[in-house]
C-alpha cells in the first residue's frame, strides 16, 4: 500500500485575513463575556513544527501568555505518562454555559478538513465529559504549566 500526503492549497489572502479577523473578534467577545477556557494538550504538541523558528518561538510565548491569564487554564499531558482516555481522539471542545436551559455541547473536529460533529444529547456529552475529567486528572497540575512552558522555550529558543 502506498502512503501519500494529503495536499490542499493554502487559502487565498482575503480568506486568511477574514478568518484571522473572525478569530480576533471571537476572542474579544469571549473576554467581554468573561468566558472561562480550559485547554488540555500534550507536551509533544509544543514540538510539532508549524513553521519556521520565529513561528515556533511565538507559539510557545503565546501559550505562556495565555496560561498566565486568569480566565484560562492550560494543562499539559506529560510526554512519558500513560495514555489518557482522549489519546487518539480528534480535537474536542466542550461548551458549557451557566444557563440551565442550554444543554452542554461537544464539538469533535476531524474527518474532512473544516468539518466537525456536534452533540448536545446527554449520552455522548456525558461520555466525553467523563473522558475529559479523567484526562485532566492524569495531566500535570495547571500550576506546573508555566514552568514546563518556560523549560520548553529555554530548551529550544533561549
Amino acid at each position: 500500500m502506498a502512503w501519500g500526503v494529503l495536499w490542499r492549497p493554502a487559502p487565498a489572502a482575503p480568506g486568511r485575513r477574514r478568518r484571522a479577523d473572525f478569530l480576533v473578534e471571537r476572542q474579544k467577545r469571549l473576554q467581554e463575556q468573561q468566558t472561562r477556557l480550559w485547554a488540555l494538550l500534550p507536551v509533544t504538541a509544543l514540538r510539532v513544527r508549524v513553521g519556521g523558528d520565529d513561528v515556533m518561538r511565538e507559539q510557545v510565548r503565546t501559550i505562556q501568555q495565555i496560561a498566565e491569564r486568569g480566565d484560562v487554564t492550560v494543562q499539559l499531558h506529560p510526554e512519558y505518562a500513560p495514555p489518557h482516555p482522549l489519546t487518539g481522539v480528534p480535537a474536542l471542545t466542550l461548551y458549557r454555559v451557566e444557563i440551565r436551559e442550554i444543554a452542554d455541547h461537544v464539538v469533535r473536529e476531524g474527518g474532512l478538513p473544516g468539518t466537525a460533529e456536534v452533540w448536545d444529547s446527554p449520552h455522548p456529552v456525558q461520555t466525553y465529559q467523563g473522558m475529559l475529567d479523567v484526562s485532566c486528572v492524569m495531566a500535570m497540575r495547571p500550576a506546573r504549566t508555566g514552568e514546563v512552558l518556560q523549560d520548553e522555550y529555554d530548551r529550544k529558543w533561549a
